[in-house]
């Protein structure tokens, strides 16, 4: 398959990309980032209406074991929103990482791969959020730095089949002379993300007081607003992981000539020792 991506982006061109493969790939992508907190949500939902959570919903104090189980379920719903983000975040980047690529992705086959590349990407999410933390310490420009630094980690696991460690070396070799880019980009992907989440959590949060007057707020409604949140969470997901494979892809043109062996590796066979032609305009 012809390769139309070949040579280096600008910034525009990474964003105009950005939205192009979010809209031509929106229900795949969608479906790709939404599968494993669609598992969370039914969870949740379950536990809303067999009355979980009704001991804190009420007016009278929850007993203390009622309230350690809540919490218990609480740092566990935690860790499998972790778990979940990343395998959503590992198989959104495979399939726009494929279709980059010419490919056509199957859910199948990009949860394959983040199956396979889970562990690394616990590993490195741990280690990098660890980092983090101390960068806020050390107030908040420290901690973007490093954020910067590890934008690319996970783009190396799936892409390159890295381990945690030298994929987080891997992300600041390609990310270093391009952290404006990165920059630049999180914040127009946050921008239009947060604005998308917005327009879908609002409107039940408008409702929230009038459904208060009642008292205790009905679980229906709870589970409305639970909802509401899976799709804000969702529905703008793949725009920060699109543009980050895209960085990554532009800066493997730029430093290692990525696109001139995609070139190669797609001349017939045979041909191999041939010297590409090079158009000059």
């Amino acid at each position: 398959m012809a390769s139309p991506d070949l040579g280096p982006l600008k910034l525009g061109e990474i964003l105009d990309r950005m939205f192009v493969i979010y809209r031509r790939n929106f229900l795949l992508l969608f479906g790709i980032s939404g599968i494993p907190h669609l598992c969370l949500l039914l969870i949740v939902l379950i536990a809303i209406f067999s009355g979980t959570f009704s001991a804190l919903n009420s007016q009278q104090s929850p007993s203390p074991d009622a309230f350690g189980r809540v919490i218990t379920a609480f740092f566990a719903f935690a860790f499998l929103l972790l778990l979940a983000g990343l395998a959503s975040w590992l198989a959104a980047t495979a399939a726009i990482w494929q279709i980059q690529m010419g490919g056509k992705p199957m859910i199948r086959r990009v949860y394959r791969v983040a199956r396979h590349r889970m562990g690394a990407a616990l590993l490195a999410a741990i280690v990098a959020g660890a980092a983090l933390f101390v960068g806020y310490i050390f107030l908040v420009i420290p901690a973007v730095f490093v954020a910067l630094e590890l934008s690319l980690t996970m783009e190396a696991i799936v892409c390159e089949g890295e381990g945690a460690f030298a994929a987080m070396s891997r992300s600041r070799k390609l990310v270093s002379g391009y952290r404006g880019k990165v920059f630049v980009a999180w914040l127009v992907c946050t921008g239009v993300s947060t604005a998308m989440s917005y327009l879908v959590i609002i409107p039940p949060l408008i409702a929230m007081p009038f459904i208060m007057q009642t008292g205790a707020i009905p679980s229906w409604f709870i589970a409305i607003l639970v909802v509401a949140y899976f799709l804000a969470l969702t529905v703008p997901a793949p725009l920060l992981a699109i543009a980050l494979c895209l960085i990554y892809y532009d800066a493997r043109v730029r430093k290692e000539g990525f696109d001139l062996q995609r070139l190669l590796d797609e001349l017939p066979p045979g041909s191999a020792g041939a010297t590409p032609e090079i158009a000059v305009s």
